[in-house]
Protein backbone atom coordinates (compact mmCIF):
# COMPACT_ATOMS: atom_id res chain seq x y z
CA UNK A 1 0.00 0.00 0.00
CA UNK A 2 1.32 3.37 -0.97
CA UNK A 3 2.53 6.27 2.08
CA UNK A 4 0.21 8.61 2.46
CA UNK A 5 0.65 11.76 0.79
CA UNK A 6 1.39 13.98 3.94
CA UNK A 7 3.50 11.07 5.30
CA UNK A 8 5.67 11.37 2.13
CA UNK A 9 5.90 14.80 2.59
CA UNK A 10 7.25 15.01 6.01
CA UNK A 11 10.11 12.48 5.17
CA UNK A 12 11.31 14.65 2.00
CA UNK A 13 11.71 17.80 4.07
CA UNK A 14 13.24 16.06 6.72
CA UNK A 15 15.87 14.93 3.91
CA UNK A 16 15.53 18.71 2.84
CA UNK A 17 16.82 19.85 6.41
CA UNK A 18 19.94 16.65 6.27
CA UNK A 19 20.92 17.88 3.29
CA UNK A 20 20.56 21.43 4.17
CA UNK A 21 23.06 20.65 6.77
CA UNK A 22 25.36 19.11 5.26
CA UNK A 23 25.56 21.80 2.49
CA UNK A 24 26.16 24.36 5.57
CA UNK A 25 29.52 21.93 7.02
CA UNK A 26 30.83 22.13 3.06
CA UNK A 27 33.75 24.61 2.17
CA UNK A 28 32.66 27.06 -0.57
CA UNK A 29 35.36 25.48 -2.50
CA UNK A 30 33.31 22.86 -3.11
CA UNK A 31 30.20 24.18 -3.50
CA UNK A 32 31.59 25.75 -6.37
CA UNK A 33 31.88 22.54 -8.04
CA UNK A 34 28.25 21.54 -7.47
CA UNK A 35 25.19 21.98 -9.77
CA UNK A 36 22.88 24.36 -9.19
CA UNK A 37 19.92 23.76 -6.65
CA UNK A 38 17.55 24.28 -9.35
CA UNK A 39 19.35 22.23 -11.69
CA UNK A 40 19.00 19.07 -9.00
CA UNK A 41 15.65 19.84 -7.98
CA UNK A 42 14.82 19.21 -11.68
CA UNK A 43 16.53 16.28 -12.53
CA UNK A 44 15.20 14.83 -9.02
CA UNK A 45 11.41 15.53 -10.64
CA UNK A 46 12.29 14.28 -13.92
CA UNK A 47 13.32 10.84 -12.51
CA UNK A 48 10.13 10.51 -10.14
CA UNK A 49 7.61 11.73 -13.23
CA UNK A 50 9.31 10.94 -15.99
CA UNK A 51 8.79 7.63 -18.43
CA UNK A 52 10.02 4.67 -16.86
CA UNK A 53 12.47 2.89 -19.00
CA UNK A 54 11.03 -1.45 -19.40
CA UNK A 55 13.60 -4.13 -17.47
CA UNK A 56 16.48 -5.57 -18.82
CA UNK A 57 15.34 -8.51 -20.91
CA UNK A 58 15.00 -10.96 -18.92
CA UNK A 59 17.09 -13.49 -20.74
CA UNK A 60 19.94 -11.64 -22.67
CA UNK A 61 22.12 -14.56 -22.67
CA UNK A 62 22.96 -17.88 -24.47
CA UNK A 63 19.68 -20.06 -25.45
CA UNK A 64 19.10 -22.71 -24.17
CA UNK A 65 18.06 -26.29 -26.46
CA UNK A 66 15.09 -26.30 -24.70
CA UNK A 67 14.49 -22.08 -25.86
CA UNK A 68 15.51 -23.51 -29.07
CA UNK A 69 13.30 -26.20 -29.97
CA UNK A 70 10.39 -24.00 -28.87
CA UNK A 71 11.16 -21.11 -30.93
CA UNK A 72 11.68 -23.77 -34.00
CA UNK A 73 8.50 -24.99 -34.07
CA UNK A 74 7.27 -21.83 -33.18
CA UNK A 75 8.21 -20.33 -36.76
CA UNK A 76 11.29 -18.45 -35.59
CA UNK A 77 13.80 -20.61 -37.22
CA UNK A 78 17.40 -21.62 -35.67
CA UNK A 79 18.86 -23.70 -37.90
CA UNK A 80 21.03 -21.50 -39.30
CA UNK A 81 24.05 -20.08 -37.29
CA UNK A 82 26.61 -17.14 -37.02
CA UNK A 83 29.71 -19.65 -37.61
CA UNK A 84 30.64 -20.62 -33.41
CA UNK A 85 34.53 -20.24 -33.54
CA UNK A 86 34.85 -19.13 -29.50
CA UNK A 87 31.68 -16.96 -29.29
CA UNK A 88 28.17 -18.01 -29.53
CA UNK A 89 25.63 -16.51 -31.41
CA UNK A 90 24.49 -14.03 -28.91
CA UNK A 91 27.77 -12.71 -28.19
CA UNK A 92 28.48 -12.16 -31.82
CA UNK A 93 25.31 -10.38 -31.60
CA UNK A 94 26.05 -7.98 -28.88
CA UNK A 95 29.24 -7.06 -30.12
CA UNK A 96 27.86 -6.18 -33.87
CA UNK A 97 25.11 -4.22 -32.16
CA UNK A 98 25.11 -0.40 -31.67
CA UNK A 99 24.97 1.46 -28.38
CA UNK A 100 22.71 4.30 -28.23
CA UNK A 101 25.45 7.00 -28.73
CA UNK A 102 26.02 5.26 -32.27
CA UNK A 103 22.54 4.97 -32.79
CA UNK A 104 22.00 8.73 -32.28
CA UNK A 105 24.92 9.53 -34.88
CA UNK A 106 23.67 7.23 -37.38
CA UNK A 107 19.98 8.27 -37.27
CA UNK A 108 21.20 12.38 -37.23
CA UNK A 109 19.29 12.60 -33.71
CA UNK A 110 20.71 12.96 -30.41
CA UNK A 111 20.57 10.12 -27.56
CA UNK A 112 17.38 11.11 -25.62
CA UNK A 113 15.67 10.76 -28.63
CA UNK A 114 16.90 6.86 -29.19
CA UNK A 115 16.17 6.25 -25.56
CA UNK A 116 12.70 7.65 -26.40
CA UNK A 117 11.73 5.12 -29.25
CA UNK A 118 12.96 2.19 -27.14
CA UNK A 119 10.81 3.40 -24.74
CA UNK A 120 7.98 3.62 -27.04
CA UNK A 121 8.90 0.32 -28.92
CA UNK A 122 9.95 1.95 -32.39
CA UNK A 123 13.19 0.91 -32.15
CA UNK A 124 14.63 -2.57 -30.65
CA UNK A 125 16.87 -2.90 -28.47
CA UNK A 126 17.84 -4.77 -24.72
CA UNK A 127 19.47 -4.23 -21.66
CA UNK A 128 22.93 -5.44 -21.57
CA UNK A 129 25.32 -4.68 -18.32
CA UNK A 130 22.68 -2.27 -17.64
CA UNK A 131 23.22 -0.55 -20.86
CA UNK A 132 21.08 -0.79 -24.33
CA UNK A 133 22.36 -2.59 -27.26
CA UNK A 134 20.84 -1.94 -30.61
CA UNK A 135 21.12 -5.18 -33.30
CA UNK A 136 21.98 -3.78 -36.49
CA UNK A 137 19.55 -5.45 -38.37
CA UNK A 138 16.76 -3.02 -37.88
CA UNK A 139 18.97 -0.05 -39.73
CA UNK A 140 19.62 1.33 -43.09
CA UNK A 141 22.54 3.62 -43.87
CA UNK A 142 20.95 6.40 -41.84
CA UNK A 143 17.96 5.31 -41.12
CA UNK A 144 15.69 2.65 -39.90
CA UNK A 145 14.37 0.00 -42.68
CA UNK A 146 10.85 1.90 -43.45
CA UNK A 147 8.02 0.36 -41.62
CA UNK A 148 10.16 -1.72 -39.55
CA UNK A 149 8.64 1.14 -36.65
CA UNK A 150 4.86 -0.66 -37.02
CA UNK A 151 6.32 -3.86 -36.83
CA UNK A 152 8.93 -3.54 -33.79
CA UNK A 153 6.03 -3.24 -31.19
CA UNK A 154 4.35 -6.28 -31.71
CA UNK A 155 6.97 -8.34 -31.98
CA UNK A 156 8.23 -6.72 -28.58
CA UNK A 157 5.22 -7.86 -26.93
CA UNK A 158 5.96 -11.34 -27.47
CA UNK A 159 8.91 -10.85 -24.97
CA UNK A 160 10.95 -13.14 -27.20
CA UNK A 161 15.12 -13.42 -26.76
CA UNK A 162 17.46 -11.51 -28.49
CA UNK A 163 18.12 -14.40 -30.90
CA UNK A 164 14.36 -15.24 -31.62
CA UNK A 165 13.85 -11.96 -33.10
CA UNK A 166 17.12 -11.00 -35.21
CA UNK A 167 16.51 -14.72 -36.58
CA UNK A 168 12.84 -14.43 -37.27
CA UNK A 169 13.71 -11.46 -39.73
CA UNK A 170 16.93 -12.37 -41.45
CA UNK A 171 14.69 -15.84 -42.00
CA UNK A 172 12.61 -16.18 -45.20
CA UNK A 173 8.78 -17.04 -44.08
CA UNK A 174 6.61 -19.00 -46.49
CA UNK A 175 4.17 -16.95 -45.73
CA UNK A 176 5.60 -14.01 -47.35
CA UNK A 177 5.96 -14.24 -51.09
CA UNK A 178 4.65 -12.82 -54.44
CA UNK A 179 3.30 -14.56 -57.42
CA UNK A 180 4.08 -17.83 -55.85
CA UNK A 181 7.60 -16.49 -55.54
CA UNK A 182 10.52 -17.35 -53.75
CA UNK A 183 9.60 -17.10 -49.65
CA UNK A 184 11.16 -13.40 -48.49
CA UNK A 185 12.28 -12.41 -44.89
CA UNK A 186 10.69 -9.62 -42.86
CA UNK A 187 13.12 -7.35 -43.81
CA UNK A 188 13.29 -8.00 -47.17
CA UNK A 189 9.37 -7.89 -47.02
CA UNK A 190 9.59 -4.28 -45.66
CA UNK A 191 12.54 -3.10 -48.12
CA UNK A 192 10.48 -3.82 -50.88
CA UNK A 193 7.77 -1.99 -50.02
CA UNK A 194 5.08 -4.53 -48.81
CA UNK A 195 2.66 -3.67 -46.22
CA UNK A 196 4.10 -3.67 -42.44
CA UNK A 197 0.62 -4.77 -41.51
CA UNK A 198 1.21 -8.40 -42.97
CA UNK A 199 4.20 -9.17 -40.88
CA UNK A 200 2.04 -7.91 -37.89
CA UNK A 201 -0.97 -10.47 -38.54
CA UNK A 202 1.91 -12.72 -39.21
CA UNK A 203 3.32 -12.30 -35.60
CA UNK A 204 -0.32 -12.76 -34.36
CA UNK A 205 -0.85 -16.15 -36.12
CA UNK A 206 2.38 -17.55 -34.27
Amino acid sequence: MAAPLENVEARIARKAEDILALLRATTPQKLRTLKPLDQLKQELIKKLTGPKEPPAHPSVGPLTETERGALNSGGFHLDRTFPRRGKSEFEQLVEHSLNVEAAATRLGVNASRIRQRLIAGTLYGFKRGGRWVLPRFQFARRSIVSGLENVLPAIQNLTLHPVAIQRWFLTPQSDLSVDNGAPMTPLEWLREGHPPADLTALLRSL
